[in-house]
């Protein structure tokens, strides 16, 4: 005689949409935490090479990109498919919406480490080499405070830090001002390392819109958390 299955009671099959519903939702922030985490490490050595001279190291920084990349596909086939069988709703769809959003920030972020790890091999063949200004050095920590504190935010769902990020990218603004203005000045007081200098000022350019992205990627979460609209 063929055993008949019984269908799961509706409390039962519930349940197990649930489970997998947040099974999916916490693989897809571990990822896009793990991102962040990828482009912060890419970012720190990239600075570090800036100071050291190490074109090895920027050489690696650029290799890892990759690696940013294929991770941001394999979020974005996650999230497609987690929509197509799970259907969230409510803040898990918002949720998601927002991961989507947010990897395009942090993928640019990655970017830009690269773009500083090929500013150090351009700086190495300079003929004039000349020091690191300290307001860009200073950017260069709190871009990287930044990252962290939004991947912190995401893995917690903390508007508060995420605020706090929000309103530290100010600081980048105001540093990065004040290093076109050390810069230029260096220029006009050296002009055979005007090449050089040029270079610093792209770094600084750099960091300053990683700082923006940190802000993007804060406000989303924040909008996520408390329904405010993001502003600026």
């Amino acid at each position: 005689m063929t055993a008949i299955l019984e269908r799961p009671a509706p409390a039962v099959a519930e349940a197990l949409t649930r489970r997998r519903l947040d099974g999916g939702i916490d693989a897809l922030r571990s990822d896009l935490i793990r991102m962040m985490d990828l482009a912060r490490y890419m970012l720190k050595d990239a600075m570090t090479a800036l100071h050291t001279g190490d074109t090895g190291l920027a050489e690696s920084v650029i290799e890892r990109d990759a690696e940013v990349d294929e991770l941001d596909r394999c979020i974005e086939t996650r999230a497609i498919c987690l929509v197509g069988t799970q259907q969230p709703v409510a803040y898990d769809l918002r949720f998601v919406g927002t991961v989507l959003k947010v990897t395009t920030d942090v993928e640019r972020i990655g970017d830009h480490a690269v773009n500083i790890a090929r500013v150090v091999i351009r700086l190495m063949k300079c003929p004039g080499q000349m020091p690191v200004p300290v307001e860009t050095e200073r950017m260069g920590t709190i871009a990287l405070e930044l990252l962290r504190a939004t991947a912190e935010s995401f893995a917690n769902d903390d508007a508060v830090t995420a605020q706090t990020v929000i309103e530290r990218d100010d600081e980048l603004d105001i540093l990065y001002r004040e290093t076109q203005t050390e810069l230029r000045h260096r220029m006009i007081e050296s002009p055979p390392r005007s090449v050089a200098a040029s270079h610093l000022l792209f770094v600084a350019h750099y960091l300053e819109r990683v700082g923006d992205h940190c802000a993007n990627a804060a406000e989303r979460l924040d909008y996520l958390v408390t329904g405010r609209v993001p502003y600026g």
